[in-house]
């Protein structure tokens, strides 16, 4: 939802100035939309500790489990800041 809200917000923005209300609008959804992914990147952080801590002690099944899940985080943030960077492109002066 965040992200269509955000999509049109830039769209309405698109070749607008710096200073008009639907540029500003588009930059306001831009960093909610960034604020949104804080979760994602702390889940991140803790799958690494989990992960540095379960390989320091040897068991390897869950270390393997974990690394999928690690994966898919990390597939998720990829998307996440590719969605983000082409809309923040967007509304950049060409």
């Amino acid at each position: 939802a965040m992200l269509g809200e955000t999509q049109a917000a830039v769209g309405r923005a698109r070749g607008s100035g710096a200073e008009s209300e639907s540029w500003i609008q588009a930059q306001l959804a831009l960093s909610a939309l960034e604020g949104r992914r804080a979760p994602v990147v702390s889940a991140m952080g803790e799958l690494d500790a989990i992960l540095a801590g379960q390989a320091q002690s040897g068991q390897s099944a869950e270390v393997e489990k974990l690394e999928v899940g690690r994966a898919r985080v990390e597939a998720i943030l990829a998307a996440e800041a590719e969605a983000y960077a082409a809309l923040a492109g967007a509304l950049s002066p060409r």
